[in-house]
């Protein structure tokens, strides 16, 4: 255990506004950027035959302005993990793309940056780069990456930024300087640099290491059995490539080549709904009727994490999926005519247990671990800090002074923090923890609490640790905040704490007196 002892100064704020928030911690960044640009694949990505080998570096839609480069996509990490681009410093782009879930979502629909939910589920990111097509969202809006990755952070449900707000918010970060020069020469921080930097971590997602891809590497075409493949993997595999007259499903047609992730047509109905007014999907971005009902179709790499499924998450699980696929395909007027009979009626596959199951084990070869797992794909900033509100200090309603001197100590362990003050004016304010009549006794009880530790929050299970303890009009209270369900220890922090550090503590309140309950937030400046 670490223990601080220094002066503070204890600033009672009467609200919050959007206009002022604890900047978060500086992301942590090897000292020379990791390889992204320079990533050996696999010779069956390069191969255009035999039939059914589609070669995937020729899907390749990297623009001739934007490829690829170790800080430019260096940056564009540290982009997409940062909450400070959504309009209350809540949300990244991470935050509905998460590596563990194949740089997806688990919810049905994402929420935003103030709890509303996005109109979509969130397609999962591996081997975006290899989309031929180029075009992106699951109506394809954003003709190329460059402009997808601008438009979630101006979306008023998403992150609700403006383009130049989330100009401001990078220069107000000082670590970013060295990223932009890095990256672009000088720390001119731009949209169009923004953009290119989030591009190229994006399309550096590549899935490549995959028990297929493995079992592919042992083989001279993906339609021989996989040596590393069981037989019930192997027999997925048939039938996910074959098509119907030769004993399989043809999935392959859609999902085609060694990456599994998309058609020549690019979109496609797969007869999910007779009637598609809900959503009409890239007839909303076209306007062509032949549009209505059509979907982008997303890779299937790691699709055994990517769950749920369908351009509205409705499948929770692949047998849901191969259900559907089975004998739930509906008779839409531009459903694809791959999964047409030849009298016009949906196909029905009617697929056996056994053949469903093959199915799902073959998807699971899919599974990329690495890409999963790989630390230069991960958030860069130190795990369990996020932000929190902090405005300027301002008088309480009651006209007490907002400023209150005082002395004290923190201390710090591996689980909790505790903030220990004396000096405090009694007589001026009261405070509680779980409801307004639990005011300053042993353990009364608890509420959630955050503690920003130099701009970074660490967030926990507060309770009092001692009594309000009186002396005439000078009270001292102590403060715990128990670290539950945060993956890090506090300790970095217990040798970071400077002079004109500020720590800022969000709590509840009550004036001295009032019945009345509000907001504030504790501001702690050493001195």
């Amino acid at each position: 255990m670490h223990i601080m002892k220094k002066s503070i100064i204890i600033l009672m704020c009467a609200g919050f506004s959007t206009s002022a928030f604890a900047q978060g911690p500086d992301p942590v960044l090897p000292s020379t950027p990791d390889n992204y640009s320079s990533v050996i694949l696999p010779a069956h990505f390069f191969q255009n035959s035999p039939p059914g080998a589609i070669s995937v570096v020729g899907q390749d839609n990297t623009p001739g302005f934007n490829p690829i480069t170790d800080p430019g996509a260096a940056l564009g990490r540290v982009l997409f993990y940062d909450p400070s681009l959504s309009l209350n410093h809540t949300i990244s782009c991470a935050s509905c793309h998460s590596q563990a879930d194949g740089f997806s979502d688990t919810a049905q629909l994402s929420t935003g940056f103030d709890g509303g939910l996005t109109g979509r589920h969130s397609m999962g990111l591996s081997n975006a780069r290899y989309y031929e097509q180029g075009h992106f969202f699951w109506d394809e809006r954003a003709a190329t990456l460059e402009d997808q990755v601008l438009m979630p952070l101006q979306d008023s449900v998403e992150m609700g930024m403006t383009l130049p707000l989330v100009v401001e918010r990078i220069e107000q970060r000082d670590f970013y300087d060295a990223l932009y020069t890095q990256a672009f020469g000088n720390a001119t921080v731009t949209t169009g640099r923004t953009s290119r930097a989030l591009a190229q971590f994006i399309r550096s997602m590549v899935s490549y290491q995959s028990r297929y891809d493995q079992g592919r590497a042992m083989v001279g075409n993906p339609g021989q059995p996989f040596p590393n493949f069981t037989s019930q993997e192997n027999l997925g595999k048939r039938l996910f490539t074959v098509p119907p007259p030769a004993g399989g499903f043809g999935c392959a047609a859609c999902h085609r080549g060694e990456a599994q992730l998309n058609r020549a047509a690019g979109t496609t109905n797969n007869g999910l709904d007779v009637n598609t007014t809900a959503d009409q999907g890239v007839f909303l971005t076209t306007g062509d009727p032949a549009d209505r009902g059509k979907f982008k179709v997303p890779s299937l790499r790691n699709i055994a994490v990517t769950a749920p499924y369908m351009h509205d998450g409705r499948f929770a699980t692949m047998e849901e999926i191969l259900g559907f696929y089975s004998t739930g395909i509906q008779a839409h007027p531009n459903l694809a005519p791959v999964l047409r009979t030849p009298g016009g009626q949906p196909v029905r596959f009617n697929m056996s247990q056994g053949q469903i199951d093959a199915l799902v084990a073959f998807f699971h070869t899919l599974t990329d671990t690495t890409l999963l797992t790989d630390p230069k794909f991960s958030d860069p900033f130190p795990m369990g800090l996020g932000y929190t509100y902090c405005d300027d200090a301002v008088d309480n309603s009651t006209g007490y002074a907002a400023s209150i001197l005082a002395t004290g100590s923190i201390i710090a362990s591996a689980n909790d923090v505790t903030l220990h003050a004396v000096n405090l004016p009694a007589d001026q304010f009261t405070m509680f923890v779980a409801g307004p009549s639990q005011e300053f006794s042993t353990n009364p009880g608890g509420s959630q609490g955050n503690l920003c530790v130099g701009g970074g929050q660490i967030g926990g299970f507060g309770r009092i640790v001692d009594s309000l303890q009186l002396s005439g009009d000078i009270g001292a209270i102590s403060y715990q905040l128990d670290l539950d369900n945060v993956p890090i220890s506090v300790v970095p922090y217990q040798t970071s704490v400077t002079s004109g550090m500020t720590w800022n503590f969000q709590s509840w309140f009550r004036e001295a007196g009032g019945n009345s309950n509000f907001s504030n937030a504790v501001s702690i400046t050493f001195l």
